[in-house]
């Protein structure tokens, strides 16, 4: 049937899927707002979490929903990046009583039993002191009144007129938030009191360097300082930011629709400051910004039509770097010379080469490998593992498949090394881990929970006698083997069925409702898990999947849930700690014998078994490049791609450069009209 479906879409001719109007994910977002404006702020953790759908990546734009709660954190988000970025002009205003309310008169005068109001503006959350000039003269006889002091109609103090040093102003101090805030006064009491003004001023220190630096880098000017042509600079700065959110060139009158929101701020008497966080909010709440919009240029060719050269930047980059694409790319776009072939095969390999693509390797492998759950959702059971593993191990679990598939990509070795490799790319605490080295008693012990594994060394061991065989390429990491096991015990299906699916890409059924618990004692005596599940096979419905997945798991029986090799399964039955022989052993159902990691890894490495593998990562890598579901209509490019790197020292840039190239990346298909649609 697969066979019929691939030939089918072939005959069909090209095929480029209909390109989704996605929004950025959080990873992507918060990326976007760090190449911006030079702020990690931590979007990807706070943000609610992004749903997975098509191929298993998170970026797919079939399930990129907007929510309301995200469309909330979106408007909290855009006024925390323009606070961070820019510099807020200290508080320092002196309001007359002619500019308080309501209007009388005699402004000035504050009568016993009567309220005079202020509004004024606050532009960033701090703490804020009130200097309230006044004088009051007692009369004889008269009790002394007192000042009531609110703020937004909530009472912040009292003070006795005849006990205040009035030489002075009074002192009122409060942290207010952003906005707007009013400040009233009320005389309780007879007599009345003169008022000459109001001070408002900011208690905040100095910007700290880097917070003039965000500032200079995104305004042009030092915090305080005013451009001698503000409009203009405004405008200047607006068309620069609304060409990198947008991803694209700009016209003239986008930018004016921008700048209107710049002009009414000026209008309200807003520092020049405020006017451009006011200007550029909109900025980070637009369409353009939130959404990859991807439209077609030029002439339409079948069904198929190019991306625009500003689309294929941002594919490009969002795919290599999860970031927006920078001056180069945009340049490139802007030229239109992005589609020549040698031009975007350049650009693929600077991305490739740049330290940033480093964030492709992690989002792509943990979720291709669903190790990225390791350390978050996945975990070991605490009552049992709790004091054999930090929170620095399993980090460092969750980076380790990753490390070693950008180790192999940057250094241009054969893709098959994903599952062959005769080594491990691992930093000190996973080695040590894996029994691989061992602390001298002269080196100190560090504290793990303090230094960040992302940013350790991280260094190839070369491996050797019993080590060869037992640990080397992704089947042999310890994330893999914690993903595949329950929380308190391993399980030979879960690791059968994360082989077949994560590398092969046959996809295991889920079992039947009605299938029972495996029985851990027969006639008495304990039973292995192989014994277990040849009793659970007996049933014809069970053996169909547990035939194919079983074998596989058994070969890597010797690693327990934390990924360390056992000679014997420890299981604590009716009380008592059973040790229990392992027997690594399997059988696949075409006959072929195999024992343990080293014999699994040579079935990867037969040639049908090779191709399966290639064909499965390249199509879980166009999946992730094109962020939407694969459908039979792809399988031909994917096996074309797939052909492409069948060679032995094939690599994964190569497969990169081949899935960038290819008709789905650079085109997109246009639906035909609803009218042609409706005549048929």
């Amino acid at each position: 049937i697969e066979t019929t479906l691939r030939e089918t879409a072939c005959d069909l001719g090209p095929y480029a899927g209909e390109p989704t109007m996605r929004r950025l994910t959080r990873t992507e977002y918060e990326n976007t707002i760090r190449d911006l404006f030079g702020l990690t702020l931590g979007f990807d953790d706070t943000f609610p979490a992004d749903g997975s759908g098509g191929e298993g990546f998170d970026n797919n734009g079939e399930t990129l929903f907007l929510q309301p709660l995200l469309m909330e954190r979106y408007v909290a988000a855009s006024q925390e990046v323009l606070d961070a970025a820019i510099v807020s002009p200290p508080l320092d205003l002196s309001l007359k009583p002619g500019e308080t309310l309501p209007s009388v008169k005699n402004p000035a005068t504050l009568a016993a039993g009567r309220q005079r109001s202020a509004v004024f503006s606050v532009y960033e959350e701090q703490p804020v002191s009130l200097a309230i000039d006044l004088t009051y003269e007692a009369a004889d006889g008269d009790r002394p009144p007192v000042l009531v002091v609110k703020l937004d109609g909530v009472v912040n103090d009292r003070v006795r007129l005849d006990e205040a040093d009035l030489s002075k102003p009074i002192a009122v101090t409060s942290r207010l938030t952003r906005g707007l805030h009013i400040v009233s006064l009320r005389l309780n009491g007879p007599g009345s009191a003169q008022l000459r003004s109001i001070g408002i001023r900011s208690e905040v220190d100095d910007p700290a360097e880097w917070e003039v630096r965000k500032h200079q880098r995104l305004l042009g000017v030092a915090p305080g300082e005013v451009p001698e042509q503000p409009r203009k600079v405004a405008r200047e700065r607006l068309a620069y930011l609304l060409r990198r959110a947008f991803r694209r060139s700009v016209s003239d009158e986008e930018v004016d629709r921008f700048l209107a929101v710049y002009d009414r701020s000026i209008e309200r008497g807003d520092p020049w400051a405020e006017a451009m966080k006011g200007a550029m909010r909109p900025v980070l709440l637009s369409p353009h910004f939130l959404f990859r919009l991807e439209p077609g240029e030029g002439a339409v060719e079948g069904e198929q039509q190019l991306v625009s050269q500003h689309a294929l930047a941002t594919r490009l980059a969002y795919f290599l770097t999860l970031a927006p694409p920078d001056d180069t790319l945009l340049e490139l776009a802007d030229a239109g010379r992005l589609h020549d072939r040698d031009v975007l095969r350049a650009q693929t390999q600077r991305l490739l080469d740049s330290p940033r693509s480093r964030e492709f390797s992690k989002a792509f492998v943990g979720q291709w490998l669903g190790t990225h759950e390791v350390a978050g959702r996945k975990v070991p059971d605490t009552a049992i593992f709790k004091s054999e593993y930090s929170q620095h191990l399993l980090v460092s679990m969750r980076l380790e498949p990753a490390f070693f598939f950008d180790h192999v990509r940057r250094e241009g070795r054969p893709l098959l090394e994903l599952v062959a490799a005769d080594y491990v790319y691992a930093n000190w605490h996973l080695l040590e881990h894996y029994g691989l080295k061992k602390r001298r008693r002269t080196e100190p012990r560090w504290n793990h929970e303090k230094s960040d594994p992302a940013t350790e060394n991280w260094v190839v061991h070369e491996l050797s006698g019993d080590d060869r065989d037992r640990r080397g390429g992704l089947l042999g990491m310890a994330a893999v083997h914690l993903i595949s096991s329950h929380p308190n015990k391993t399980s030979p299906v879960l690791r059968g069925a994360w082989v077949l699916e994560s590398l092969l890409g046959i996809r295991v059924p889920n079992p039947p409702p009605d299938i029972p618990d495996l029985k851990p004692f027969s006639k008495g005596k304990p039973l292995t898990v192989r014994e277990q599940l040849e009793q659970h096979r007996a049933d014809p419905t069970c053996a169909a999947c547990h035939n194919l997945m079983d074998p596989l798991g058994f070969a890597l029986e010797h690693y327990d849930v934390l990924g360390r090799w056992r000679d014997v399964d420890k299981q604590k039955r009716g009380g008592k700690v059973m040790e229990l022989a392992i027997d690594d052993d399997a059988t696949l159902p075409d006959g072929t014998e195999l024992q343990g990691l080293a014999g699994l890894r040579r079935v990867m490495q037969q040639p049908q078994r090779q191709h399966t593998f290639r064909r499965h990562l390249t199509r879980q890598l166009l999946g992730f490049a094109l962020g939407r579901s694969l459908t039979d209509r792809d399988d031909c490019v994917i096996d074309e791609i797939a052909e492409s790197i069948q060679a032995d020292d094939a690599t994964l840039d190569d497969l990169v450069h081949a899935v960038v190239q290819s008709l789905p990346f650079r085109y997109r298909t246009v639906s035909p009209p609803a009218a042609a649609v409706t005549s048929r």
